[in-house]
């Protein structure tokens, strides 16, 4: 078997299903060329790749990680398998009612090469798909520096083992010290995403209040962006953390908080949680999910301010339940979201 990926994909959406394909295939028998795809016009944010296998007809796989619910038409005509991660039974229509469509869970972007293979694989697939031609192209994912600075910025995320490493015990035995619980939260404050902000902004507020936390962390904010009234400025922070510090306080944080993000979509921040096996507070899940998550099973489901302050005080104190949460999210990651997990759901099912 032999895999061809479009090298004019979006890399960073595609790292994670690349990833999948080394562990399920084998990095040998994966390789980027342009050959298979001069019928695939639009490209998008997609990943599509080819596979080939002696005595097998060609089979031409889509994977539409955006965060809109609809498919893309042309996209879907040229292949034989359409995965899609925000499906809504309502919204995500296709001419066949769904024949070629595989519903999978969300994923996030991790690093899978280091720095000279980083670079070999953007001079080369720069030029294998003749990026320079899409200076002025619609789909600004395609554009010359956009596109390049898709695989610059996997340099900066993290290897996907990173997101399971111990937590760090310094962060949590100075809280516990303090008899308190560690938690973490920072999140980008998004203009066009007033509902997400709210709801972020009540679970700050939330764990503020909580007597049994030590809290750490707030929103950064954007130059230009309105500030909520009722945002202390003391969370509001004006420089990144690099992902790795970052991922180091998410691992240590007793809990999390989830919220459907722009276009009601499943976030990076859902598939990274699950990974990390994190104790989950979240709003409803607005689109669907090879499996459901379960309240009280994979997640603690909130549909208030006030269930919300309710969660965050039963889950710091309630160890048991904190446990079982953290143990139900990680398998789930094991059975539906793990990379490989999710290649093979897809090439072998």
């Amino acid at each position: 078997m032999e895999v061809y990926i479009d090298p004019r994909s979006t890399l960073n959406y595609a790292s994670f299903y690349i990833e999948g394909l080394y562990k399920a295939i084998g990095r040998s028998q994966i390789h980027f060329s342009s050959k298979y795809f001069k019928e695939l016009g639009e490209i998008d944010m997609l990943l599509a790749f080819i596979v080939r296998e002696k005595g097998k007809p060609d089979k031409r796989y889509i994977i539409d990680s955006r965060d809109q619910r609809t498919i893309i038409p042309q996209a879907y005509d040229w292949s034989d398998c359409y995965a899609k991660i925000n499906f809504h039974k309502s919204e995500t229509l296709t001419p066949d009612h769904g024949a070629k469509l595989k519903l999978i869970a969300p994923s996030f972007a991790i690093r899978i090469w280091n720095w000279p293979e980083t670079l070999q694989y953007l001079i080369a697939n720069f030029l294998k798909a003749h990026i320079y031609r899409y200076r002025n192209s619609p789909n600004i994912h395609l554009r010359p520096l956009r596109w390049a600075r898709n695989y610059l910025t996997l340099l900066h995320r993290n290897r996907l083992l990173s997101y399971t490493a111990p937590q760090e015990s310094a962060i949590i035995m100075e809280a516990q010290e303090k008899k308190k619980k560690y938690v973490f939260f920072l999140s980008t404050l998004w203009n066009k995403s007033p509902k997400v902000n709210d709801w972020r902004t009540q679970y700050l507020q939330s764990c503020t209040r909580c007597k049994n936390i030590q809290f750490e962390g707030g929103f950064f904010i954007l130059p230009g962006s309105e500030v909520p009234a009722n945002l202390p400025t003391k969370y509001q922070l004006k420089s990144y953390l690099s992902n790795s510090i970052y991922l180091q306080k998410i691992r240590s944080s007793a809990i999390v908080f989830n919220t459907p993000a722009v276009l009601n979509c499943h976030g990076w921040k859902l598939a990274e949680f699950l990974c990390m096996g994190k104790a989950i507070i979240s709003t409803p899940l607005l689109n669907e999910l090879p499996a459901p998550l379960e309240h009280k099973k994979h997640l603690y489901i909130i549909h208030s301010p006030e269930e919300m302050d309710q969660a965050v005080r039963l889950l710091v104190t309630d160890d048991e339940l904190r446990h079982r949460l953290e143990q139900n999210a990680r398998a789930y990651y094991e059975q539906y979201v793990a990379p490989e997990v999710t290649m093979k759901h897809l090439l072998y099912s």
